[in-house]
This record gives structure tokens, sequence and C-alpha cells, in this order.
């Protein structure tokens, strides 16, 4: 079982990955789950993946950045079956409905005459919740500002990339961009130990360690293989982290404070290896803060939604995905 964050919190606001989760051309079905707070979307997945893997089947499993404990999507490799979490901030609709995909509207399961009274309260809690997330970007955005800009140092990308050289394949390597880590509530977390496997090189954090993964999964893709790459949640557009090439059994990971990963085979170093000030880790750390105090906001709405959910119903949700997706 492999996880991941399919979308992040970042200096400009939520960034999402999710098309990485899926792939409608290729997929057998894909499940698209409708339905706001508390109607157990997170729970149902839980139960979905925990299925199969009891069946031995390879599973991914894809968090929630903004509640790591929570479950936004699964995909079972073997049946090439996925069921994501499509409501906001992630909204996703099929591309081919009834075809490939398919909504579930668990929405259908509340009772509204017990949610209309709690209107009010509802409404001020989410926008409290808003000015969390808002505050959180607002952190992030100047902790960026802070990074030190360097020039790029070309010989030591041509030094490591000419170690590494990858046998042709007769096929066409496809690459998939996700998160390995993420800012959340709980503070900074990684699955790198879930990502990572077979021989993993380490690089220390600089100003070339992303043109160099950014290149051998360049050249990888090229050589017939399919690569997943990881981005920085400060620079998801920008700065590549860590490179997992599964045919192979090869990773490569950045390393730095935020995920010193310790499973290294080998590591490579550089003259100039990247330098932050202090500020950066206070703003992140009041960027967490401002998460976790969104979480709470969160959490009495989700109670609210709880108690005027009919869970019966959920359970024969439960059973006709587990035949659609098993």
């Amino acid at each position: 079982m492999r996880k991941f964050f399919p979308a992040a919190n970042t200096p400009d606001g939520f960034c999402s990955e999710f098309g990485s989760v899926y792939n409608e051309k290729e997929d057998r079905k894909v499940i698209f789950i409708k339905g706001g707070s508390g109607t157990g979307k997170s729970t149902l997945m839980k139960k979905i993946s925990d299925d199969a893997f009891k069946k031995g089947y390879e599973i991914e499993q894809f968090f929630c950045s903004s509640d790591p404990d929570s479950l936004d999507g699964v995909r079972i490799v073997d049946t090439k079956t996925a069921i994501v979490d499509a409501t906001s901030p992630h909204v996703q609709d099929p591309f081919a409905p009834g075809i490939t995909g398919k909504i579930y509207n668990i929405a259908d399961f509340w009772n509204q005459e017990l949610l209309y009274p709690h209107k009010q309260e509802v409404f001020e809690l989410l926008s409290q919740k808003k000015q969390c997330f808002d505050d959180c970007y607002r952190y992030l955005k100047a902790a960026k500002e802070l990074y030190p800009k360097h020039k790029r140092n070309l010989q030591d990308i041509k030094n490591v990339c000419e170690k590494f050289s990858f046998p042709y394949i007769n096929k066409c390597g496809k690459s998939r961009k996700l998160f390995a880590s993420g800012i959340t509530p709980k503070g900074n977390v990684n699955f790198l130990d879930d990502i990572l496997f077979g021989k993993i090189i380490g690089l220390e954090d600089s100003n070339a360690s992303s043109d160099i993964i950014k290149h051998l999964n360049k050249v990888a893709c090229i050589a017939g293989y399919d690569t997943e790459i990881y981005f920085c949640p400060m620079f998801p557009d920008q700065k590549a982290e860590h490179l997992v090439i599964k045919e192979l059994s090869l990773c490569f990971t950045t390393l730095n404070e935020f995920h010193n990963f310790d499973k290294i085979d080998e590591k490579i170093c550089f003259k100039a290896s990247c330098q932050k000030p202090g500020m950066i880790n206070e703003l992140i750390e009041y960027a967490i803060k401002s998460l976790s105090k969104a979480k709470t906001y969160h959490n009495k709405v989700e109670q609210i939604y709880i108690n005027a959910m009919d869970f019966e119903k959920m359970n024969k949700t439960y059973e006709s995905l587990k035949s659609e997706l098993l």
C-alpha cells in the first residue's frame, strides 16, 4: 500500500494534481463521490481500501493535505478502478459520464430538516474556516518571498546527470505529478517511507537538485519508463523534489530539514547547498497554526452534518461500490 498527497496547500493557494490519481482513458471505472462534510466519504474509501488490501490487491491511497488522516481518493491498481472525493476544493466530474466515470451523490442521504436550523451557525463557521485558509496562504506567500534566489549551477547538474543512463525499452514513458509531502494542520507531513523503495539516491537540497530530478525524469520517460515526480508544496510548479522509476526500482530524493530521509544508498552533495533564513520556518509554523484553526471549524461543521446523515443508506452505497470496484 502506497500513500500520496494529490494536492497541496501552497503560497498561491490550493494546488490540485487530482488528474494523476486516475486515468479515465485507461481505467475500467472511476467513481466520483459527491457530498459535503460529515457524509462519510473518507470512511467509505477507507473501507473499500481495506477490502481491496485484504484481497491482496496493490493499493494507492491519496490523503487530504488539510487533514492528513482523511482520504481524498483510492486507486486499486490491479482492477484499474478508483474512487475519489469530487467535492470542493477539488471538484471533479467524469469526462465521459456513464462510460468510465460514475457519480455517486451521497448528499441525498441528508435530512435537510435537521440541517436548516443550523444555517446561520454553518455560515459563520465556514466563513471563519475560509479566513484561516486565507491567512495560511498569506503566511506561505511571505515565506516563499524569503527563499534565496540563486543562479542555476549548470556544472553540478551536468556532473550528476552524466552518472545515470537508462536502457531504452520499446514503449512510451509517462510521468505522474504528485506531492510526497504536505503543509498540514499536523505540521509538515511526508509519505516518503511509503513512496521510496529499491535503490535510493539522496540529493542535498541545492540550486541544482530540482533541475537534476527534472532532467532525469525527462530522460527516463524518453527511454520508455513510467515515472512519478513529486514537487515541493512551496514551489508546486517549479521545484521537483523526488523521482520514482518503479520499473528500475530506482528513486531520487531531496534531503532537507523538512524531509531528511535516512534510508538512502548513496548521497550526492553540492558545493552550494540551500541555506534558508530562519524566518521562513517561523512563517510556515504560522501557516500550520492557521490550518489547525481551520480544521477546528471544519470539525464543528462536520458534526452538524453527521447528526443529519442517514448512515443506513450509506452502508448500502458501500456494498454497491464494493461490488463495482472490486
